[in-house]
């Protein structure tokens, strides 16, 4: 769950932070959460991400 959707989080940072958030959101979710298994298992983030 992102920080924009749970309430009391709002930091009012703005539009750029928050299409920062949201780039940051987008990539963890596709490129990062379907390995999440495989990291937590050898210990080892991948150095290219």
């Amino acid at each position: 769950m992102g920080a924009s959707r749970m309430s009391g989080l709002d930091f009012g940072l703005g539009e750029t932070a928050e299409m920062i958030r949201a780039s940051v959101e987008s990539f963890a979710q596709a490129e990062i959460a379907p390995r999440a298994e495989e990291i937590d298992v050898s210990n080892e983030f991948p150095r290219h991400f």
